[in-house]
């Protein structure tokens, strides 16, 4: 493969990562968003090793990945905390209507 045709599909991989970065979770399952939640996580973690370890050979291939998954960390964060304080607000409004 060339270098041209790799380089394409590298900036159309890292496209689509940016439109994920974006989507809107809310109408994901909870398992799905806090199972995408932990594999960006370990994605990031990965990305960070691999970087660390061949140091600028694989860091300009890497650093396009980087900002997108922090993006879509962040929107999966924020959906994962934004659940569970809704369970905790559904929890106690079962408990008051209990007593």
């Amino acid at each position: 493969m060339s270098t041209e045709n790799q380089n394409s599909k590298d900036r159309q991989k890292t496209a689509e990562l940016r439109g994920l970065a974006k989507y809107d979770l809310t109408d994901c399952p909870d398992s799905l968003v806090s199972d995408l939640y932990q594999h960006i996580i370990e994605l990031q973690d990965d990305l960070e090793s691999v970087s660390r370890e061949y140091n600028t050979y694989l860091d300009s291939d890497v650093r396009p990945l980087v900002e997108p998954l922090a993006h879509l960390a962040v929107n999966a964060q924020g959906e994962v905390q934004q659940r569970e304080a809704l369970d905790v607000h559904e929890i106690m409004d079962k408990a008051r209507h209990q007593e």
